[in-house]
Protein backbone atom coordinates (compact mmCIF):
# COMPACT_ATOMS: atom_id res chain seq x y z
CA UNK A 1 0.00 0.00 0.00
CA UNK A 2 0.96 3.21 -0.93
CA UNK A 3 -0.11 6.22 0.79
CA UNK A 4 -0.66 9.78 0.29
CA UNK A 5 -2.50 12.62 -1.39
CA UNK A 6 -2.20 15.32 -3.49
CA UNK A 7 -1.95 18.29 -1.45
CA UNK A 8 1.08 20.01 -3.36
CA UNK A 9 -0.06 23.41 -5.33
CA UNK A 10 3.09 23.05 -7.43
CA UNK A 11 2.48 19.29 -8.35
CA UNK A 12 -0.93 17.84 -10.07
CA UNK A 13 0.16 13.99 -9.13
CA UNK A 14 -1.06 12.71 -5.75
CA UNK A 15 2.22 11.30 -3.33
CA UNK A 16 0.82 7.88 -4.00
CA UNK A 17 0.47 7.77 -7.80
CA UNK A 18 4.19 9.21 -7.55
CA UNK A 19 5.67 6.49 -5.31
CA UNK A 20 3.89 4.15 -7.54
CA UNK A 21 5.53 5.14 -10.51
CA UNK A 22 9.06 4.95 -8.64
CA UNK A 23 7.89 1.78 -7.63
CA UNK A 24 6.71 0.20 -11.11
CA UNK A 25 9.99 1.69 -12.85
CA UNK A 26 12.42 0.39 -10.12
CA UNK A 27 11.25 -3.38 -9.22
CA UNK A 28 9.59 -5.95 -10.11
CA UNK A 29 6.29 -5.36 -8.37
CA UNK A 30 3.95 -5.48 -10.56
CA UNK A 31 0.64 -3.24 -10.62
CA UNK A 32 -1.77 -5.67 -9.23
CA UNK A 33 0.08 -6.22 -6.34
CA UNK A 34 0.02 -1.93 -5.04
CA UNK A 35 -3.01 -0.46 -3.41
CA UNK A 36 -3.23 3.29 -3.01
CA UNK A 37 -4.73 5.55 -0.69
CA UNK A 38 -4.74 8.97 -1.80
CA UNK A 39 -7.51 9.87 1.04
CA UNK A 40 -4.66 9.90 4.02
CA UNK A 41 -3.19 13.69 4.84
CA UNK A 42 -1.35 12.79 7.71
CA UNK A 43 0.42 9.73 9.93
CA UNK A 44 -2.95 9.73 11.97
CA UNK A 45 -5.05 9.50 8.70
CA UNK A 46 -1.88 7.17 7.39
CA UNK A 47 -2.87 4.46 10.28
CA UNK A 48 -6.59 4.69 10.49
CA UNK A 49 -7.61 4.90 6.82
CA UNK A 50 -4.70 2.46 5.91
CA UNK A 51 -6.93 -0.18 8.76
CA UNK A 52 -9.93 0.67 7.31
CA UNK A 53 -8.38 -0.10 3.95
CA UNK A 54 -6.65 -3.20 4.63
CA UNK A 55 -9.17 -5.10 6.64
CA UNK A 56 -11.53 -4.33 3.94
CA UNK A 57 -9.92 -6.29 1.86
CA UNK A 58 -8.07 -9.09 3.96
CA UNK A 59 -8.70 -11.15 6.95
CA UNK A 60 -4.90 -11.46 7.71
CA UNK A 61 -2.18 -9.60 6.66
CA UNK A 62 1.24 -8.47 7.78
CA UNK A 63 1.71 -5.33 8.05
CA UNK A 64 5.23 -3.41 7.48
CA UNK A 65 5.84 0.52 7.95
CA UNK A 66 8.30 2.01 6.05
CA UNK A 67 9.77 5.93 6.71
CA UNK A 68 12.26 8.14 7.48
CA UNK A 69 14.25 7.53 10.21
CA UNK A 70 13.47 11.09 12.09
CA UNK A 71 9.41 9.90 11.69
CA UNK A 72 10.01 5.96 12.71
CA UNK A 73 9.33 6.83 16.51
CA UNK A 74 5.85 8.78 16.16
CA UNK A 75 4.76 6.22 13.20
CA UNK A 76 5.81 3.35 15.72
CA UNK A 77 3.72 4.73 18.44
CA UNK A 78 0.55 6.30 16.43
CA UNK A 79 0.38 2.44 14.08
CA UNK A 80 0.84 0.87 16.96
CA UNK A 81 -2.12 2.52 18.87
CA UNK A 82 -4.31 2.31 16.03
CA UNK A 83 -4.04 -0.91 14.90
CA UNK A 84 -3.68 -2.65 18.80
CA UNK A 85 -1.84 -5.03 20.01
CA UNK A 86 -3.14 -7.97 18.06
CA UNK A 87 -1.54 -7.05 14.83
CA UNK A 88 2.18 -7.37 14.68
CA UNK A 89 4.13 -4.67 12.63
CA UNK A 90 7.23 -4.50 11.45
CA UNK A 91 8.65 -0.51 11.09
CA UNK A 92 11.81 0.36 9.00
CA UNK A 93 13.21 3.62 8.69
CA UNK A 94 15.17 5.10 5.97
CA UNK A 95 18.01 7.28 6.88
CA UNK A 96 18.17 11.16 6.01
CA UNK A 97 19.89 14.41 7.04
CA UNK A 98 17.09 15.37 8.70
CA UNK A 99 17.22 13.94 12.11
CA UNK A 100 18.29 16.82 14.29
CA UNK A 101 16.34 19.17 12.38
CA UNK A 102 12.44 17.40 12.60
CA UNK A 103 13.50 16.45 16.01
CA UNK A 104 10.98 19.55 17.67
CA UNK A 105 8.27 18.56 14.73
CA UNK A 106 8.30 15.26 15.26
CA UNK A 107 7.46 15.68 19.34
CA UNK A 108 5.26 18.34 18.74
CA UNK A 109 3.06 15.98 16.19
CA UNK A 110 2.75 13.75 18.44
CA UNK A 111 2.22 15.26 21.22
CA UNK A 112 -1.07 16.77 19.29
CA UNK A 113 -2.23 13.19 18.25
CA UNK A 114 -2.09 12.21 21.97
CA UNK A 115 -4.30 15.48 22.41
CA UNK A 116 -6.57 14.74 19.61
CA UNK A 117 -6.98 10.84 20.55
CA UNK A 118 -6.97 10.80 24.13
CA UNK A 119 -9.21 8.57 26.01
CA UNK A 120 -9.12 5.88 22.34
CA UNK A 121 -7.74 2.53 23.78
CA UNK A 122 -5.65 0.89 21.47
CA UNK A 123 -7.08 -1.02 18.63
CA UNK A 124 -10.15 0.65 18.86
CA UNK A 125 -10.94 1.83 15.02
CA UNK A 126 -14.02 3.01 14.91
CA UNK A 127 -12.98 5.34 17.90
CA UNK A 128 -10.11 6.40 16.32
CA UNK A 129 -12.09 6.88 12.51
CA UNK A 130 -14.65 9.34 14.01
CA UNK A 131 -12.11 11.27 16.27
CA UNK A 132 -10.39 12.09 13.32
CA UNK A 133 -13.11 13.54 11.63
CA UNK A 134 -14.39 15.38 14.29
CA UNK A 135 -11.62 16.72 15.61
CA UNK A 136 -8.68 16.67 13.25
CA UNK A 137 -8.32 20.21 11.09
CA UNK A 138 -6.71 17.58 8.15
CA UNK A 139 -9.90 15.87 7.99
CA UNK A 140 -12.73 17.97 9.98
CA UNK A 141 -12.93 20.50 7.02
CA UNK A 142 -10.87 23.01 8.87
CA UNK A 143 -7.81 23.15 6.92
CA UNK A 144 -9.66 21.82 3.98
CA UNK A 145 -13.11 22.49 3.65
CA UNK A 146 -13.53 22.36 -0.24
CA UNK A 147 -11.80 18.48 0.06
CA UNK A 148 -13.32 16.13 2.04
CA UNK A 149 -12.54 12.57 2.57
CA UNK A 150 -13.99 10.60 0.14
CA UNK A 151 -17.03 8.17 1.98
CA UNK A 152 -15.59 5.32 0.14
CA UNK A 153 -12.37 5.42 2.50
CA UNK A 154 -14.07 6.13 5.85
CA UNK A 155 -16.83 3.20 5.51
CA UNK A 156 -15.53 -0.20 8.19
CA UNK A 157 -17.04 -3.04 7.08
CA UNK A 158 -15.80 -7.11 7.29
CA UNK A 159 -15.93 -7.27 3.41
CA UNK A 160 -12.85 -9.83 2.86
CA UNK A 161 -11.15 -10.56 -0.59
CA UNK A 162 -8.58 -13.22 0.67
Amino acid sequence: MLIGWDYRSDSDIAICDAMAAYVLSETEINEDMIILNRASRDTAGDAILSRIQLEQRFSDFRLSVVTTDYHIARVKAIFSQVYGPRREISFYGHCSDLVELKRFSEKSSHAAFMHTFKGIRSGELQKFRDRLLASHPFYNGTCFPDRHVPEAALIIESVVVN
